[in-house]
């Protein structure tokens, strides 16, 4: 059975050591063991913004024909104020390209290693975005209009079902560091849920799992955006609630079409 996932950098496990414990392949081993149907996940990264945005998600699930789709619904463009699109805004596009280089050879250096870097880390990101500010990459309606044809095609897609699975609400240090994003999260889900529901694609959510979590800081890494191994794990049991009893029905109906 194949599973393709149309996430973003979080899906693809950005930041883990071990891009293997993303819970879309934490989920896919769980059913594994639990059903004993062999899975195939598929992850595709998905930037939700701009024309060609939902071509290209479709045109991979056609490749893929997969038997289930997952739709990990972010709202992380809509809703985060990012330092390279200020610096996209104020300086261009080879400004932009030459700050993300230096952010990601420093979150190289700091962000995966000890206590003390991950702090400096956290405080550096902070400083940065006080002198240069930041801009969210899309609006919430540029995001809302990419799913929205992604799930109306899916809807007519013969025999596969898709899943929508969003992420948790963001946590204290990204709602105070970025004004509107709850608010952004909140509309972006309201509105993608309408559609959802219009086609009866069934709905998963992480938030309930989260709120639950002693330490809410554990479970994400330092940029507070990206999850941990423990927040990965927690994701992958909220999705696991809606996605086993369809992996079920469909290992039931095609062993009842075997001879």
């Amino acid at each position: 059975m194949k599973v393709v996932v149309l996430g973003n950098s979080a899906t693809a496990g950005d930041g883990l050591e071990d891009r293997s414990l993303a819970w879309p392949f934490v989920s896919g081993r769980v059913l594994q063991q639990a059903l004993g149907v062999p899975l195939e996940i598929d992850n595709v990264t998905v930037f939700a913004k701009g024309p060609r945005a939902a071509g290209y998600a479709l045109s991979k699930v056609e490749a893929a024909n997969p038997d289930i789709v997952i739709v990990s619904l972010g709202a992380y463009l809509c809703s985060v104020r990012v330092v390279a699109e200020q610096v996209r805004h104020l300086f261009g596009d080879r400004a932009a390209r030459q700050y993300l280089r230096l952010e990601r050879r420093f979150d190289r250096k700091t962000a995966t290693g000890s206590a003390a870097g991950k702090k400096a880390n956290r405080a550096a990101r902070s400083l940065i975005h006080r002198i240069i500010g930041g801009r969210p990459t899309a609006t919430v309606d540029e995001v809302v209009a990419v799913w929205e044809e992604v799930l109306h095609r899916l809807a007519r897609l013969e025999g596969t079902q898709t899943i929508v699975f969003t992420d948790p609400r963001w946590p204290a240090q990204v709602a105070e560091a970025n004004k509107g994003a709850q608010s952004a999260q909140d509309e972006l889900f309201r509105r993608v849920k309408l559609i959802a529901d219009s086609h009866r694609f069934p709905w998963a959510a992480a938030e309930d799992a989260f709120a639950l979590a002693p330490d809410l800081d554990a479970l994400y890494l330092p940029d507070g955006v990206h999850k941990s191994i423990e927040g990965h794990r927690i994701q992958a049991q909220a999705l696991l609630e809606v996605l086993r009893p369809q992996v079920a029905a469909r290992a039931t109906a095609v062993g009842a079409l075997l001879p």
